[in-house]
């Protein structure tokens, strides 16, 4: 009957720490996703933006004026061009802002964008000022083209659910869950031989 009590309380337990590792994965590691709907949503053809090459830095540079609004994040759909083959390549970003007021960019995020993770097109932008422009440098290549399919500014982020992320957090706090099982039968199984000692001792005391 123990043993049986003991093994439903454990798999309640097992129970309880799947669904907290759910509502972790779900809340915790998209509370970007839940932020981004307090900010209104641009897309291109919304702002104004042009691109100039600067061969001497190395960079292919798209401006985009921003109306002095706070932007939360920025998505960014693009990747270089093989001239070669066509193919579509990873591409990395430097995303730099100019606030209103301020007389120069300072960079505020550096990415690498890959059609194969769509989260790496949504990237945070740590900046709590209002921005009068924001500066994307993507590296110039001799063989390579940058191709930007789609920009938006404080872009409504999806949930993203990572299983492997989950699969972890419920594996990780179900063994932990064994391991201090076995260490309290130990210690139970100590003390109750302690006792015994004890009783037996006693009638010669």
């Amino acid at each position: 009957m123990g043993n049986t009590n003991m093994s439903k309380k454990r798999i309640l337990l097992f129970l309880l720490i799947i669904c907290i590792s759910l509502l972790v994965e779900i809340f915790v590691f998209n509370f970007r996703s839940y932020e981004s709907l307090f900010f209104n949503e641009k897309f291109m053809g919304e702002f104004e933006s042009y691109v100039e090459n600067d061969e001497e830095a190395g960079f292919s540079r798209l401006f985009i004026h921003t109306g002095g609004e706070r932007i939360h994040n920025i998505y960014i759909n693009a990747g270089f061009i093989d001239k070669s083959n066509g193919k579509l390549e990873e591409c990395s970003a430097a995303i730099a802002v100019k606030n209103v007021g301020a007389s120069s960019f300072n960079i505020v995020a550096e990415t690498v964008i890959s059609s194969e993770n769509p989260v790496s097109g949504y990237i945070f932008l740590n900046n709590k000022e209002n921005a009068e422009q924001i500066r994307i440098d993507f590296p110039l290549r001799a063989t390579k083209s940058i191709r930007i399919y789609e920009i938006k500014l404080n872009a409504h982020r999806p949930l993203f659910f990572s299983a492997l992320r989950f699969l972890a957090m419920s594996a990780t706090g179900i063994v932990i869950i064994i391991v201090c099982g076995k260490l309290k039968a130990k210690k139970d199984k100590e003390d109750k031989g302690d006792t015994t000692d004890n009783e037996t001792e006693a009638p010669g005391t």
